[in-house]
């Protein structure tokens, strides 16, 4: 698949991380201690987080598509939020980032957004046909000057049964 195609993995999470054209820092620069704007949130990397941010990112600057899988409970959603938000901090990747995951745990990723990338505006896109019509209307926005809901969507989560119609909607 090209760059930026989300790979699915099952019992996972898909994101989309799109690639950035313009000249900008890759991310390539292993990290031997958490990044000062992920010690800003107040939040503390293990050390294999750490590893797995490091390897993210190398990936990543690789074209690799990767996958994240081991035991429940280790955080891969932490490490997955942490890698898009260093693309965005320190790349300037521009998003947005979709990330698709179960309906179940929306809320979830939702939570640890807040938590470890205060910064990202994070729209949650669930809801009946009406509902999601009114979240296009009011919360997306894709350039970078235009405000709508209060700044640009940085992030969104959607669920596994409409992240193909949400791709294709959205460009």
């Amino acid at each position: 698949p090209k760059p930026g195609t989300p790979k699915t993995h099952p019992g996972g999470v898909r994101v989309a991380c799109p690639r950035v054209t313009a000249v900008s820092p890759q991310p390539t620069v292993k990290y031997e201690t958490q990044p000062r704007f992920i010690t800003a949130t107040g939040g503390t990397l293990h050390l294999y987080q750490l590893e797995g941010l490091n390897w993210l990112r190398f990936s990543w600057a690789q074209s690799t598509d990767t996958i994240l899988a081991d035991e429940m409970g280790l955080g891969k959603t932490i490490q997955t939020i942490v890698f898009l938000y260093s693309l965005y901090k320190e790349v300037r990747a521009p998003g947005p980032f979709l990330v698709s995951a179960p309906l179940s745990t929306i809320i979830n990723w939702e939570r640890e957004f807040q938590m470890w990338a205060p910064s990202f505006y994070v729209v949650t896109y669930t809801g009946d046909k009406d509902s999601r019509a009114i979240i296009r209307e009011n919360e997306f926005s894709f350039d970078d000057t235009a405000i709508k809901g209060g700044k640009k969507l940085d992030s969104l989560g959607d669920t596994w049964g409409t992240a193909g119609w949400t791709l294709g909607h959205l460009g």
